[in-house]
């Protein structure tokens, strides 16, 4: 970030000449303006417009698609306006049941040793499932590693913030997909998602925006594609995906992310630590990556063992068709990896891993680690 706003780097934080009064100034401005406009609506809140789609009205009524646009266009409480200022219910958002249940079977692993083992089906208005777990742990034993572990395995669509905050010593494996903000801020644990492949050319879609979204710590592996804003000021998780949208590894400050497959425009923006690994066999990413970028430079050998040991674990967990094809060429695709690192090269990128030139059999189950 050139103006010192979205970064940690001391040099271009000095750039920032903004001040705590200008901040004020602005949002009392924002909050004049929303003013004026609940004032036209002849209301006195934000409380009081919330659920009310009848307020809503096409600003061109003779457009073709504005009659199905306006059923859309329901007020949520289905109440009368007496009621609507009174009565909040509808707004409340229930709570996963799912969510509850693993914090009260999974919590014991924070006091009890040995593993936990748990499986549930899953619905994408089951939210933030994981994170009361996560909550759960943290109060027990901090952010140290619990004595026992967690492992829960889901199937079917995870709603938005699934495994958010996850701590240490909890992994989560979805065979289906998830919506926005996969493992978001998650400080430790481990995130697998494995989507059915409907296509046998094509890269399932695995999850979708911002996941990995501030994250602290922690695994990510996705066989599938991801949305826009991945790893976004990503600081210390490690993830590996097979295609990715717009914005990737924005401003991100640490951790290791590798891309086996294509990835859209603006490409580690501002990026100022960390690693990130990306597969290029169609000699196309170079011009994806952001004009902020670091340098993008050929894997060395640390690098190719790292990326090896990466790719590998990907593929014990995942079953990966594109990892296999990597594994099974890896001299020649190592050839084909893009590594993008701000200099000075961070520590993190230094892992246990197998010497780059062994090969790997991939008919059969490769030990993962932990």
């Amino acid at each position: 970030c050139p103006v010192g706003i979205a970064t940690q780097r001391e040099d271009l934080r000095a750039k920032y000449t903004g001040s705590v009064d200008q901040l004020i100034v602005l949002f009392r401005h924002i909050a004049e303006d929303v003013r004026r406009h609940l004032a036209a609506l002849g209301a006195h809140s934000l409380d009081e417009i919330i659920g009310r789609g009848d307020l809503l009205v096409p600003r061109q009524p003779d457009h073709p698609v504005a009659a199905q646009f306006t059923r859309l266009l329901a007020r949520a409480d289905f109440s009368s306006p007496e009621t609507a200022r009174t009565d909040r219910s509808f707004r409340t958002v229930a709570r996963s049941p799912i969510g509850d249940q693993l914090a009260v079977e999974g919590g014991r692993a924070a006091v009890v040793q040995g593993p936990i083992r748990l499986a549930y089906p899953i619905r994408n208005t089951d939210r933030a499932v994981g994170t009361r777990l996560s909550g759960e742990v943290a109060a027990m034993v901090g952010d140290a590693e619990p004595p026992g572990t967690v492992d829960v395995r889901f199937s079917g669509t995870a709603g938005q913030s699934f495994g958010a905050f996850l701590a240490k010593g909890v992994s989560m494996h979805l065979a289906g997909t998830a919506n926005d903000y996969v493992g978001k801020g998650m400080g430790g644990g481990r995130i697998v998602v494995v989507p059915e492949a409907s296509d046998p050319g094509g890269i399932p879609h695995g999850a979708g925006n911002a996941c990995l979204y501030g994250a602290t710590g922690g695994e990510l592996f996705v066989a599938g594609d991801v949305g826009q804003r991945f790893a976004v000021r990503n600081s210390g998780a490690v993830a590996v995906i097979e295609a990715a949208s717009d914005h990737a590894c924005e401003y991100m400050t640490g951790g290791t992310v590798v891309i086996l497959g294509p990835a859209g425009r603006n490409m580690a923006a501002g990026m100022t630590g960390g690693a990130l690994f990306v597969w290029d066999p169609d000699h196309s990413a170079k011009g994806h990556f952001s004009d902020s970028a670091p340098p993008a430079a050929r894997p060395n050998d640390a690098d190719a063992a790292v990326l090896h040991d990466l790719v590998h674990r990907h593929f014990a967990l995942t079953r990966s068709r594109a990892a296999r094809q990597i594994l099974e060429n890896w001299a020649a695709a190592i050839g084909d990896f893009w590594v993008l690192r701000p200099t000075p090269p961070p520590q993190e990128v230094v892992a246990d891993a197998p010497p780059a030139g062994v090969p790997v059999d991939v008919g059969s189950t490769a030990p993962g680690r932990g």
